[in-house]
């Protein structure tokens, strides 16, 4: 099952799910953006707080731009989550590995605007929460996938909710 920016796939005893962000050319736009507002600046204005600003602008741009996956494996087998996230090529990375018995189930976070978008979550015991996705996608779509992890995991589907402000 393949949607925008989640794909699920089977591999012996295991189920892997894998986020990958689609929209690196916002980041593009975003610094393009800048960099245009800035050049149209009259040259008397280009300095101090206003130099300052743009450059941490740009930064946020280039870090958009970054390649973002969330590679997440339920393993069958040993009964246990391993949470992989990854951006920069390589610049960043942190792995997390859960067991079965520490998860409290699936949730669907939904969106607060337009609720038929979600962000599908690994609800912990402890009240922690995995993102499976770093940011919404269609939740008709998720209602699917979400479904065939808890048949094959036996994990429960939590009701869902919203994300903590």
């Amino acid at each position: 099952m393949v949607m925008a920016d989640l794909s699920l796939k089977r591999e012996q005893d295991a189920l892997i799910v894998l986020y990958e962000n689609s929209a690196r050319w916002f980041g593009l736009l975003f610094t393009g953006g800048t960099v245009a507002i800035f050049s149209s600046w009259d040259a008397g204005t280009r300095h101090g707080f206003g130099l300052f600003v743009v450059i941490v602008f740009v930064a946020i741009g280039g870090l958009m731009m970054l390649p973002w996956a969330i590679t997440t494996v339920f393993d069958l087998r040993r009964r246990q989550v391993l949470i992989d996230v990854s951006s920069g090529y390589g610049f960043y990375r942190h792995s997390r590995d859960y067991a079965f018995a520490d998860i409290a189930g699936l949730e669907l976070w939904l969106d607060f605007e337009d609720t038929s978008m979600g962000c599908p979550v690994l609800k912990l015991r402890n009240g922690e929460t995995r993102k499976l996705a770093i940011s919404y996608v269609s939740r008709a779509e998720s209602e699917g996938f979400m479904a065939e992890i808890c048949a094959a995991t036996g994990l429960p589907r939590i009701a869902d909710g919203r994300p903590r402000r």
